[in-house]
């Protein structure tokens, strides 16, 4: 049976404060020109155990950075960012990690899955409607197209690369994904783990004035079109994350098979996962 995450009200937002309390605005880096950065800490996990603070961060693009942002991002004494985006994204947004201090991932690849202006050409005249079947889809194969990338950011946190930061341009799709697979290898409660989730539609109005002025034509033309049709594309529904944790278990039976076959992650590797970021 497909593991289902319990959807709140309005359409399957639910509210996130109810989850963490306090540590919800503790959440999120106090960033000038950061796009949804976020520490992963302060999850509660069903063992009655916590992540820690500091330890492991999630963001959209880096390529607006301020200064002070800078300055921010330096105290946190990062080790390591794993860049989740394609060639092309990397090329039009570089992240400045040299001026961050840190060493950086990424891989060569062209893969499109996740590329939201990819998405837009191809949803061409399309509706809400159209664009949220396109959305559905895509969550279907993210743990799969991205397989390469998910294994590596678990690999250096294995690895004791930390603090380290994960992205991709948005900030939701590749990234939530991302977030939501390393708070369910650690045991994090599923209600958590959906509020972390859609804790991204807070930054809605930000990312279509982000898609707006963006260099890319297919995210420029995203960020024009109406709020009504495009909000399933710069929003994260319930059913997204329900998509993609019903394809993993239909293809691989348990969550436990897909993360020790697909990702590397043995029972001894989820144990040293757990000490490094539980406490």
């Amino acid at each position: 049976m497909a593991l289902r995450f319990r959807a709140g009200h309005s359409g399957g937002m639910r509210d996130t404060k109810s989850v963490w309390n306090d540590a919800c605005d503790r959440r999120w880096l106090p960033l000038a020109s950061g796009h949804n950065v976020r520490d992963l800490g302060g999850f509660p996990t069903t063992d009655g155990r916590t992540t820690r603070w500091g330890r492991v961060f999630r963001s959209g693009t880096m390529a607006h950075l301020q200064p002070s942002d800078l300055t921010v991002l330096r105290g946190l004494g990062l080790r390591t960012i794993c860049d989740l985006r394609g060639n092309r994204e990397r090329e039009q947004e570089p992240t400045d990690w040299e001026a961050i201090g840190c060493a950086y991932w990424s891989r060569d690849h062209q893969d499109s899955s996740g590329n939201l202006a990819r998405l837009a050409l191809r949803e061409d005249g399309a509706d809400a409607d159209r664009f949220r079947r396109a959305m559905i889809r895509l969550y279907g194969i993210l743990p799969f197209s991205q397989e390469e990338s998910f294994r590596a950011v678990f690999r250096h946190i294995l690895a004791d690369d930390l603090p380290l930061l994960f992205h991709c341009a948005a900030g939701k799709d590749r990234t939530g994904v991302m977030s939501a697979l390393l708070l369910l290898a650690l045991g994090v409660e599923h209600e958590a783990v959906m509020a972390d989730f859609l804790l991204s539609n807070h930054c809605v109005d930000e990312r279509v004035a982000l898609f707006r002025a963006h260099p890319d034509d297919g995210l420029r033309r995203l960020g024009e079109l109406g709020r009504d049709v495009t909000r399933p594309v710069f929003a994260v529904e319930a059913e997204y994350l329900d998509t993609m944790i019903t394809a993993l278990v239909e293809r691989h039976g348990t969550l436990d098979v897909y993360f020790e076959t697909d990702l590397g992650l043995d029972a001894a590797a989820r144990e040293r996962l757990r000490e490094a970021l539980l406490e």
